[in-house]
């Protein structure tokens, strides 16, 4: 539904997986897997869906959790390492300045020419850098959101998923006891059935 294609609202909508069949191993077969929309859904996340269980999943998603921690923290201590290295040049180009006012009286132009040069691309790459820093610093607020927000995700799908798994078991543990005490009941209809006919004839009214 994330990328239609163009038209009239009255337009009718094609199906883009009508050569897909229910049967279809679309994490084995490439001619199939190409069906699915990009981002719509992986093989690999289609195979494991269908044949692991539900315990295998939950690991796996805390794995991948852990992983995008993991990434966030590198992020997070490369952005810092850039601020460092930010402010170490502009530590270098301050310096750089203060030697060319120091010798700007007795020095030849051609020096003093190089030596503005010099500390005006430092100027010039401090600024980038900065800039570079600034939409780094931005990329990991949303990476941490985004990361707070998935870390929320993962523990409510988990409860979620403690939860029906213990439905489930509650569920199969009640329908064995129904059909433990029906097969009882099977049993003992023959002894009752007879154990009521007996008492019929001996009755006062056979």
């Amino acid at each position: 539904m994330g990328d239609l294609p163009p038209g009239e609202p009255s337009d009718p909508l094609t199906a883009r997986w009508e050569g897909l069949s229910r049967g279809s191993r679309v994490w084995a077969d490439g001619d199939s897997a190409t069906g699915f929309v990009r981002g719509g859904l992986h093989p690999d996340i289609a195979q494991d869906l269908y044949t692991l269980p539900s315990e295998v999943l939950l690991v796996s998603y805390a794995k991948s959790l852990l992983w995008g921690t993991h990434y966030a923290a590198a992020l997070m201590d490369r952005v810092r390492d850039a601020g460092r290295v930010i402010d170490i040049l502009s530590d270098r180009n301050a310096n750089l300045r203060k030697q060319v006012e120091e010798v700007r009286a007795g020095a030849a132009p051609e020096a003093v020419a190089a030596a503005e040069q010099r500390a005006s691309d430092l100027d010039a790459e401090a600024t980038r850098l900065r800039s570079e820093l600034k939409a780094s610093e931005e990329r990991n607020k949303e990476l941490q959101m985004h990361l707070k927000a998935s870390v929320a995700e993962a523990r409510s799908a988990r409860g979620e998923s403690v939860e029906l798994i213990r439905r489930l078991e509650e569920s199969r543990a009640e329908a064995q006891g129904a059909a433990e005490a029906l097969a009882v009941e099977i049993r003992q209809r023959t002894e009752k059935d007879k154990k009521l006919i007996e008492d019929y004839k001996d009755s006062s009214g056979f």
